[in-house]
Order: C-alpha cells, then structure tokens, then sequence
C-alpha cells in the first residue's frame, strides 16, 4: 500500500507539515532506505543525489527539506526508531564539522549540505553510534544487521550509561566486552583466566562444566594428578 503512495512524496508532506514524528513517516524513510529510492531523485541542478544525506538535506521539492536542527534532531530520532543506523551514521557524518576553521577542500556535493551540530553529551545517542561505528565495526555491522539491539550493542562496546563497576561479573569481568572479542581473543583470556585460578577452581569447572559434556567424568581428578606432578616437578628444578 505504502510502495503505490509513492514514499518519497509522503515523507516530504510530512516533514513539511511539522509531523516528522509520526510513525508513518519512519514507513517511508524505510521504503526510501532499503530501496535506495534517493538515487531516483534529481537535484535542483537536475542531476541525480550523490548521497542519502544529500537528498535528505535539500530543499523540498527536490529532497526530503531537512534544512534545520530541530528538523535534523527529529529526523535522526525517526532513523534511530527505525533501525536505520547506517543512514543516520551518513547523515550525521555528512552533516557535522569538527569545531575550529571551516574546511575549504570541500567537495561539490559537500557544499550541499548544511552545517548541525552534534550533541556532545555522553549519554546523547547520536555521539554514541558514531562511537560505536568509528571504534566497534564489528558491533556495528551485527546492529545494523538486526543480529544485536540497541542496548546490547552499546553495552559490548561498554558505551551503555550504567556505571562501570556494576557492569563488571563479581566486580572484576566485563561480559560484554569480553563476549566482544574475536575468537582469537577469547582464547587468550579464557586460557589467562584459567591459569590464575585455583586448582580447586579449575577441577570444580573441568568436573561440572566440561566433564559432563565430554562423558569423562574422571576428567578433573586427572588433571588435578597431573597438575600437581607438575608443580612438583618445577621445584625440584629450582
């Protein structure tokens, strides 16, 4: 229904009639997105967008009119709705400048668009997602690929409000990051981790984690024997 209605057409009545907020808008805006129907628009110089941040940002009748910050600060809350974290990254990225002299190498479709500024609080969700895309990749892509929600993402890049100490498990692991690692690197500190603990520790983990899915029940005695030959062996080295 939404598809005959022409998307592009309804986001800019909306968008001009101050109802950016409404929940029909964010079904346009994912027509437009996932079928790159910007790309189908001309320019006012009759060309086709360059970007998606380009065409959203120009004037209506051409693009969707985005030419204020509180119409950029709506806009992004819609993509933020709707899981449309790779266009919100474009358009925030497109529509910033680091503070200081103004660029003067900007390219033709630069000079385009409009100038907004960044909400520099920490717990501000614009700041957080262009953290999380230039630092956790990796995160990002799972987020924007609907693999991780909002929360959790945040959470494994440890960019989540809540205060270190009460993400750490027992008060000295970060789950999250760690379950973030490559699987090189939880390797690394599964086997560092392992090392540090007790021998006790370890038999208790090879006996009721381990053992019961390998069938060896007599797992954790033997390597409580060989441990212990080791270390006998290593001070009578010494």
């Amino acid at each position: 229904m939404l598809r005959r209605r022409n998307p592009v057409r309804l986001a800019q009545k909306l968008i001009a009639n101050g109802e950016a907020q409404y929940s029909e808008l964010g079904s346009s805006i994912r027509v437009i997105v996932s079928d790159r129907l910007w790309q189908r628009q001309n320019a006012e110089d009759g060309g086709p967008f360059d970007s998606f941040p380009e065409f959203a940002t120009a004037a209506q009748p051409y693009g969707l009119g985005i030419t204020t910050q509180d119409a950029m600060d709506t806009f992004g809350a819609v993509l933020h709705k709707c899981r449309l974290y790779g266009a919100l990254r474009d358009l925030i990225e497109a529509t910033t400048r680091s503070q200081g002299r103004p660029r003067t190498n900007l390219a033709p479709s630069e000079i385009k668009i409009p100038v907004f500024q960044l909400p520099t609080s920490h717990t501000a969700r614009a700041k957080k997602l262009m953290l999380l895309s230039k630092h956790h990749p990796a995160i990002f892509s799972d987020l924007e690929a609907g693999k991780l929600s909002w929360k959790e993402a945040i959470g494994m890049a440890g960019l989540s409000k809540s205060s270190p100490r009460r993400c750490l498990r027992m008060g000295v692991l970060d789950l999250n990051r760690a379950r973030a690692l490559p699987d090189r690197g939880q390797t690394k500190l599964l086997g560092e981790m392992f090392t540090a603990m007790s021998l006790d520790a370890q038999c208790h983990l090879l006996a009721n984690v381990v053992a019961p899915v390998t069938g060896d029940p007599d797992l954790a005695a033997r390597w409580r024997a060989q441990a212990r030959t080791a270390a006998q062996r290593g001070h009578g080295s010494e």
